[in-house]
């Protein structure tokens, strides 16, 4: 992102349009060149000195070889490009910005960064996204949108209030002619296509927040699936806010889009495997997937909502189907980039690895060629030994001792309630802890890491064009900017 601009506009800085390309140049500011012979450049009606010429309000000083800056506050390029015409100067061009190229750094106050928690964000042995040197740039935008397509969202968590979608508010901004954005198909912070409704808390069990037998295996806590809290931490945890943790986007939207079930589908499976599973089993189905998709498109196409990346830290083996090539498709059309866990089999099904069923199998969706599969990596920028991985996975990111946010509590719950973060590789006693961090790991967690970025490269494409950009190009951005390691 080299001359690109800093992450604090400047007001005597403004970003126009020059010759076809958007440039930085000084606010009112011109480089005239004058012909040293005298003569009036072609189509001038006289030659006249900028001396003799400037405009009343307007400066201007000689600054060599026949060149002159002109100060002409308030003025339109439009106006100071007639002007230069008319007293026959060679050229006109904006005063441009040049950027000094040393490789900076931004870092946040979050406690939780500041102790050197958050390896996937910066370490040591560089074995990190490099985020410090990104935030140099550019610490993500509210007006950029990521959604999360997972088990819900604690929207009454701290680190995560001020980085949600909020259907409000996006109606309140909706340009002129856009329909408002109805509650009963997009919820206030998005969609459960579990129980179709509006509320995307990540509560399982019953209405007490238990399964019948969870307290046999957790005594004293209250089951909440902190799946999609932690991704939706790696994406945005809120930045520079002084307590916790911090996403890769300090400031962004994120819309939840909640497909894996409030119950338990197989309730006995850790009773009789507790060491294998340490947690009970749950799953999504294809019509949730479904249902969850076409409402994201239908958010960007039909109520302009800038959605440039979903995430889905889930996947299948099996292979490919009409219906799921179709949506992924869908999504692409549509402007949305997709990225998605490689899974943690340690398979490479491109060259016959069999899963657990003896089968020789991509995992989907990441193994579609439009999709950014994400494999798991280490402290050392090394592959784990839990990911899956092969010539159709596209890049690996951070995925094991990720610290993130987690569930706190009950709804409703008052603002100012204890905060939650946990290690996500660890299942703690009792995770439903009070301070809230723990630390996880997977290429649930490697994914988010990946589309936290290409939320980055969005909201500094929108800054620098005022436009959304392609999924390819976010694509190409992510994957051409990517460190080559020969570990990996």
């Amino acid at each position: 992102m080299a001359g690109m601009p800093g992450d604090v506009q400047d007001p005597r800085i403004v970003s126009l349009e020059w010759e076809g390309h958007r440039i930085e140049a000084v606010r009112d500011s011109y480089i005239v060149q004058m012909p040293e012979s005298g003569a009036a450049a072609s189509g001038a009606s006289e030659y006249r000195s900028v001396e003799t010429a400037i405009v009343a309000g307007w400066l201007s000083r000689p600054i060599g070889g026949g060149f002159y800056e002109v100060a002409a506050p308030g003025s339109s390029v439009e106006e100071v490009s007639n002007w230069a015409k008319a007293i026959g100067a060679e050229s006109l061009s904006p005063n441009a910005i040049f950027r000094p190229q040393a490789l900076k750094q931004r870092e946040p106050n979050d406690t939780l960064y500041r102790s050197g928690a958050l390896w996937g964000l910066n370490n040591s042995k560089d074995a990190d996204i490099d985020a410090p040197e990104a935030w140099a740039t550019q610490t993500g935008s509210k007006d950029i949108i990521v959604a999360v397509m997972d088990s819900g969202i604690d929207y009454t968590h701290r680190d995560l209030q001020q980085n949600l979608w909020n259907r409000d508010v996006a109606n309140a901004k909706r340009p002129a002619g856009v329909p408002e954005i109805p509650k009963n198909r997009f919820g206030l912070f998005g969609w459960d296509s579990v129980n179709n409704d509006d509320d995307v808390w990540p509560l399982r069990g019953g209405a007490d927040g238990r399964q019948d037998d969870f307290p046999n295996h957790y005594p004293n806590a209250p089951y909440y699936d902190q799946h999609g809290t932690e991704v939706s931490g790696i994406i945005g945890g809120k930045g520079n806010n002084a307590e916790g943790t911090v996403g890769v986007n300090w400031d962004v939207s994120i819309y939840t889009a909640k497909i894996f079930d409030d119950r338990e589908l197989v309730p006995n499976t850790y009773v009789q495997w507790p060491e294998r599973f340490p947690e009970p089993l749950y799953v999504s189905t294809l019509t949730r997937f479904v249902d969850a998709a076409t409402r994201i498109i239908e958010l960007k196409r039909d109520y302009r909502q800038n959605i440039v990346v979903v995430n889905m830290s889930f996947g299948w083996y099996g292979g490919t189907s009409i219906v799921t090539n179709t949506i992924i498709n869908q999504l692409n059309e549509a402007g949305i980039l997709v990225v998605a866990a490689a899974g943690n089999n340690h398979l490479n099904p491109s060259s016959g690895s069999l899963n657990w069923e003896g089968e020789a199998t991509s995992f989907y969706p990441a193994a579609y060629s439009n999709v950014i599969a994400v494999a798991a990596s280490d402290q050392n920028d090394k592959l784990t030994d839990f990911t899956n991985w092969g010539s159709w996975v596209d890049i690996a990111a951070p995925g094991v001792n990720i610290w993130s946010t987690i569930p706190t509590g009950n709804p409703p719950k008052p603002v100012g309630s204890p905060i939650g973060y946990r290690d996500t590789s660890v299942q703690p006693a009792d995770w439903a802890v009070t301070t809230g961090s723990n630390f996880t790991g997977g290429t649930s967690m490697a994914a988010p890491f990946v589309t936290g970025v290409a939320a980055l490269v969005a909201a500094e494409f929108k800054r620098y064009t005022g436009k959304l950009p392609s999924p390819m190009f976010v694509r190409r951005a992510i994957l051409e900017g990517a460190d080559i390691k020969p570990s990996l």
